[in-house]
């Protein structure tokens, strides 16, 4: 459930953050040394916040199914994260958090996270980098590249 949330968080940020509809390819692992052409960093926490204050009829012209749309404005993720805050502070940096992230994990209460703007912190974030690799008249091909932000590893929520 929680990968699901993951994979549409990320789609939802693509969908939100792309104006220019391009065909992404990879030729391998070297990244360029140019200035990219387009980059977008995006929060977990912001995509949710986004996603519950949108209607669900804008959510599913977006790609949305309507279990995704009653599992994302569903109490889940203050679930979850209620469950993160019961752990004790070792079990907390053993998965990664920092001392900063676990006292905004320790002192959450359940509120729902559009009302807890410092949940951002603990949520994890995305940087993605577009580079032209080739254009003309009718086509463009880009490189994307990304790296994860504030500990991708934990991007289950």
């Amino acid at each position: 459930m929680m990968k699901k949330i993951l994979s549409f968080s990320l789609s939802l940020a693509f969908i939100l953050a792309l104006s220019l509809p391009a065909f992404a390819a990879s030729n391998g692992p070297d990244i360029p040394t140019e200035p990219a052409a387009y980059t977008v960093t995006v929060n977990e926490y912001d995509v949710y916040v986004d996603a519950r204050n949108t209607s669900n009829e804008d959510l599913q012209n977006r790609g949305m199914s309507e279990d995704q749309i009653d599992l994302i404005k569903s109490d889940a993720i203050e679930n979850e994260l209620l469950e993160k805050a019961a752990l004790s502070v070792d079990e907390l940096s053993k998965l990664g958090y920092d001392n900063n992230q676990i006292a905004i994990l320790k002192n959450y209460d359940g509120q729902a996270i559009e009302d807890a703007p410092e949940l951002r912190g603990v949520f994890a974030g995305m940087t993605a980098k577009f580079f032209k690799s080739s254009a003309s008249t009718s086509s463009l091909k880009v490189r994307v590249f990304w790296e994860c932000t504030r500990s991708c590893r934990r991007s289950h929520y």
